[in-house]
């Protein structure tokens, strides 16, 4: 019952792409972006992401600066009550 069947390159080429396209719109609908909003969708995700980038690094900036400020505060502190 088993049969070959023989394809072309050109015939293997179209039937790869159209399983790979199918295969992608079948994905991208089971995780919600299978609709004509996935593209703004996506670009509010990327959006909301380098917003969280900049904030974590302005967060870890602002500790850093905190850090340093208290470290010399504290060493200012000690110099003063010392002499």
């Amino acid at each position: 019952m088993d049969q070959t069947y023989t394809f072309t390159q050109a015939q293997l080429h179209s039937l790869m792409e159209e399983a790979s396209q199918r295969g992608a719109r079948q994905a991208l609908a089971a995780i919600g972006l299978g609709d004509q909003h996935a593209l703004r969708d996506l670009t509010e995700l990327r959006s909301l992401i380098d917003a969280y980038r900049a904030i974590r690094r302005s967060m870890l900036v602002t500790f850093g600066r905190a850090m340093a400020l208290a470290v010399v505060s504290a060493l200012v502190a000690w110099f003063w009550f010392r002499h």
